[in-house]
C-alpha cells in the first residue's frame, strides 16, 4: 500500500532540495497553498506547466436521498476544487518502476464500486 506524505515531510523535502531552513520551506509551502486557495476562491484557474492545473468547478444542484429516512432532499449547487494533472506529471507517475519506489510494490489504485465518475 502506498504511504501518505504529510505536510511536515513535504517541508523537510523542500528544505533539503532548495537548501532552505525548515521555517523558510514551511513559509514557502504555506504561501503556495494560500495563493492557490485564494485564486480558487476568486474562481481563477491556477496552471503550473507540466504539473497540472487547479480550478473551481460548479456542481449542479440535484435531488438526493436521506439514507436514514429515505426522504428526498435537495442538495444545493456548490463550488468545489478540482485538479487536473499535466502530461509531464502523468508520464512520470506512469513510468515509475516498483523497484525505484521506496517501500517496494506499487499496486494500481482500486476502482470504487460506483466507478470513477464521481469526484
Amino acid at each position: 500500500m502506498a504511504r501518505i506524505v504529510n505536510k511536515a515531510e513535504l517541508v523537510d523535502e523542500i528544505a533539503s532540495k532548495a537548501d532552505l531552513t525548515k521555517i523558510a520551506a514551511k513559509d514557502a509551502l504555506e504561501a503556495l497553498l494560500e495563493t492557490i486557495t485564494k485564486a480558487l476562491q476568486l474562481r481563477n484557474k491556477v496552471q503550473i506547466t507540466g504539473f497540472g492545473s487547479f480550478e473551481a468547478r460548479k456542481r449542479k444542484g440535484r435531488m438526493g436521498r436521506n439514507p436514514r429516512t429515505g426522504a428526498a432532499v435537495y442538495i444545493a449547487e456548490k463550488w468545489t476544487p478540482a485538479f487536473k494533472p499535466g502530461k509531464v506529471l502523468k508520464d512520470e507517475v506512469a513510468s515509475a518502476q516498483s523497484s525505484s519506489v521506496p517501500g517496494g510494490d506499487v499496486s494500481p489504485p482500486v476502482t470504487p464500486p460506483w466507478g470513477d465518475s464521481q469526484a
